[in-house]
């Protein structure tokens, strides 16, 4: 009896054996091994996670067409997609004046403009200014787009960049200073200076920070017909002209001085001067004087004549533009 029973629950546990093996073979579907599609589908969340979208960056201002004032600050703007980290800021300073009455100091010298390329240099303001949208430069006072002079900005953070989309401009609001200065007896013109346009290169040295740049300047060269002695039994004539290359309309009263100094040495013999109402900016203000030799001391030999507009700057003019404000000739008497 108890060999049977033995016997019984010896094949009914090979049964129950056999019978799950089953159901576990037959639950799985052919091929189900090689899916494996919760591994697939992990792999391709991280493949999402970790994918780098696109960056971007965009100057906001000055967008072009702004005119803007030397001496105050340029307040540049942009946005990018993501806060953080550095952006270099680039002004490119432009000049397309070519004309051929044009004189370009180079560091090898005085040059004819002629078959000179216009002027296109990148100024570097800064190379990592935070990533804060906004940065502050101050324009120089020596930057006056009466000579010519177009501006543009430029960001880039890493890879991606953008510009202005168009040129601004910059004028300063008094640049006072005196040109075509003659010095003659009377219907003949013997000494003269020539005002002409420059382009100063290397000049960056005068503005902290700068690499090499290309300012535009004022010069005087002698004209023509120099170096013919004055006489001392005629009058002398002085002639020159006053302008502003700013853009305020001046009315308060200033006037420029007239002085015939000795050389070598400078001391002054005499002066006189002419006065001023109102200047209005780019017109040319004509002056002309007399000058009687034996009132003014003038024997045969060697002088100066120098010419100061607004020796009191009652204009309130930038002490950097201040040094075109005084021109001199020599010139000889016989």
């Amino acid at each position: 009896m108890k060999s049977n029973r033995k016997f019984i629950a010896l094949a009914l546990g090979l049964f129950l054996f056999c019978t799950g093996a089953l159901a576990q073979v037959t639950t799985q579907q052919p091929g189900a091994a090689k899916k494996k599609s919760q591994p697939i589908n992990v792999q391709k969340t991280k493949k999402k996670s970790q994918a780098t979208k696109p960056s971007w960056i965009r100057l906001v201002s000055p967008k072009g067409g702004e005119e803007l004032v030397a001496g105050t600050d340029l307040n540049i703007q942009w946005e990018s997609q993501k806060r953080g980290g550095q952006v270099a800021i680039t002004l490119v300073v432009e000049n397309p004046l070519t004309a051929s009455a044009s004189y370009f100091t180079s560091h090898q010298g005085l040059v004819s403009s002629k078959g000179v390329a216009p002027i296109k240099v990148p100024v570097t303001l800064t190379t990592n200014a935070p990533d804060t949208g906004s940065f502050k430069y101050r324009i120089p006072y020596l930057f006056n787009s009466r000579f010519g002079y177009r501006f543009k900005i430029v960001i880039q953070k890493g890879n991606f960049k953008d510009e202005s989309g168009g040129y601004f401009t910059i004028y300063p609001k008094v640049d006072l200073t005196a040109m075509n200065i003659k010095i003659k007896n009377k219907n003949k013109r013997t000494w003269g200076l020539k005002t002409l346009t420059t382009i100063l290169t290397g000049g960056a040295a005068q503005l902290p920070g700068w690499a090499e740049a290309s300012l535009i300047k004022e010069t005087v060269n002698w004209s023509k017909k120099d170096k013919k002695p004055i006489s001392a039994k005629k009058d002398i004539i002085v002639e020159f002209d006053v302008i502003s290359r700013g853009i305020d309309i001046l009315t308060q009263p200033l006037m420029s001085k007239v002085a015939v100094r000795l050389h070598p040495g400078g001391a002054e013999l005499n002066a006189g001067g002419f006065s001023h109402s109102k200047i209005v900016p780019g017109r040319k203000y004509h002056q002309k004087a007399t000058i009687k030799p034996r009132d003014w001391d003038i024997a045969p030999g060697s002088y100066r004549l120098e010419i100061i507009v607004d020796p009191q700057n009652n204009a309130n003019e930038p002490e950097a533009l201040r040094a075109n404000n005084t021109k001199t000739i020599q010139f000889q008497v016989r």
